[in-house]
């Protein structure tokens, strides 16, 4: 009967898929468990390796979420650890549980971590930008003195050279004797001869 054919493969249908839960119910504890020995092992990549595995079966499972976390710290993954951890806690209020305290408290070691962190790659970043901002001023400086110091150089040099053109042309004039002092006498201005008829009245 046809009927009894569905049931039958029904049954066996569930069966299946009860074992297939079963399975990976008993796998995401295998991995949980190896997760948590690597942790003490401090292998933190395999701990993390493990997590993954769990959680790539897309299963929101806070002991994974806390596990990867704690591992991420030790790699110093404080971004994806704070990401974790913080998953983790609101994995466990979803279901109507409270987080574990150990998991809030590893967030807040995280966040602090972070925060220090930060402050210190702002220090060291302002440090480098002021060392750069005082070298270009000292730079700036030392051009502007090189500048001044050239423009000095050249007005001594024209001063210089007008001082010796100067002595040049007092050289030369004092080569030339008292001739080429003394003025040039004017010639004398011709008479003009008086009228004839001017001599003739005073002979007469």
């Amino acid at each position: 009967d046809s009927r009894l054919l569905g049931a039958a493969l029904e049954e066996v249908r569930v069966q299946v898929l009860a074992q297939s839960v079963d399975v990976e119910a008993a796998l995401t504890t295998l991995r949980l468990n190896a997760a948590q020995v690597e942790l003490r092992r401090k292998h933190w990549k395999e701990a993390v390796a493990f997590c993954d595995a769990v959680l790539m079966t897309g299963a929101e499972n806070a002991k994974a979420y806390y596990r990867r976390g704690l591992a991420r710290a030790e790699l110093e993954d404080l971004d994806g650890a704070a990401e974790d951890l913080r998953a983790a806690v609101a994995q466990s209020e979803s279901v109507g549980g409270v987080a574990d305290p150990a998991v809030r408290k590893e967030l807040a070691r995280v966040q602090a971590l972070r925060k220090e962190r930060r402050e210190g790659e702002r220090k060291a970043f302002g440090g480098v930008f002021d060392k750069m901002r005082q070298q270009e001023e000292q730079q700036a400086s030392e051009a502007t003195k090189k500048q001044e110091a050239a423009k000095k150089k050249e007005e001594a040099a024209k001063k210089e050279e007008a001082a010796k053109k100067k002595e040049e042309a007092a050289a030369a004039l004092s080569a030339a004797g008292p001739e080429a002092e003394a003025p040039v006498p004017a010639e004398p201005q011709a008479v003009d001869a008086l009228p004839a008829e001017t001599v003739r009245t005073e002979s007469e």
